[in-house]
């Protein structure tokens, strides 16, 4: 289970070795000192924040970060988005920390299972949140043998709703050839970025070409349109006679249509 939290349950002297930990509350750091004082001090913020968020767009960056080295390679996204002018939610620096929580829930008399119940509830509302309302596009980290599985669940979300959703992949580990499932790759467009410098820059053009919330919209309502015409004509091409031949003079025809920017296909029952 993932998502916008951290299963983080470090110790105070494990976090003085970090050196900081995000307050999400007040946007400051603690730091903590020797002896384990902790002092709050405010620290420069580019996280989405609501009512007190700037005009910057707001990207949900997703995700593997179960060790160190996945974590490390998410914060480098959220900098290069940073740097670029983007706001971030980053589920390990502002997300809920599973272990913390769950002891908080439990000390207030709820058993472990039932805290660990309720905290998956609230994790996939805070994804469900940030990623289809309160962040206008998402960057996805589809590095490994086969992506993380909460990450495509939050690129699904955002795709479903026809936010900018961007990937990246640096790893030449994949299932099918060279080329993940089909169905994740599908809603990166078949086009994913080799770089996570890449996937933002890709990010940035996109925006730019979709500079107003309707435009995206009406182009997002456009390509969904295209895509379930070819899958209605794909069944009705199975239905038929499940005619191989039939079938890939389907699929031939709207690839062509796609490349030089015709309407696909013609709905079966049109």
């Amino acid at each position: 289970m993932r998502g916008a939290f951290s299963w983080r349950g470090e110790t105070a002297s494990r976090e003085a070795k970090a050196g900081q930990r995000l307050d999400n509350r007040a946007g400051n750091a603690l730091r903590y000192e020797p002896g384990g004082v902790r002092k709050s001090v405010p620290v420069p913020s580019r996280r989405c924040r609501g009512a007190f968020m700037s005009h910057r767009l707001c990207v949900y960056c997703a995700g593997p970060l179960f060790n160190a080295k996945e974590r490390e390679e998410m914060e480098e996204v959220a900098d290069h988005l940073a740097k670029a002018g983007f706001d971030t939610f980053l589920p390990q620096r502002d997300g809920l920390e599973f272990a913390r929580c769950q002891v908080e829930l439990v000390r207030r008399g709820m058993d472990e299972q039932e805290a660990t119940d309720m905290l998956a509830r609230a994790i996939f509302a805070l994804d469900a949140y940030q990623v289809l309302e309160k962040c206008d596009a998402i960057v996805v980290n589809l590095n490994g043998r086969v992506p993380d599985e909460g990450a495509v669940s939050e690129a699904a979300m955002a795709w479903s709703v026809g936010k900018t959703v961007v990937g990246f992949k640096a790893d030449s580990r994949s299932l099918l050839a060279g080329a993940d499932n089909p169905l994740v790759s599908g809603l990166f467009g078949f086009e994913v970025a080799t770089s996570i410098a890449g996937a933002v820059e890709k990010l940035s053009q996109q925006v730019a070409q979709s500079r107003f919330a309707g435009k995206q919209k009406r182009q997002h309502a456009e390509d969904l349109r295209s895509l379930l015409d070819f899958g209605n004509r794909i069944w009705h091409v199975l239905g038929e006679s499940r005619d191989v031949g039939g079938l890939a003079d389907a699929i031939r025809d709207w690839t062509r249509g796609v490349t030089r920017g015709q309407p696909a296909t013609k709905s079966a029952t049109g």
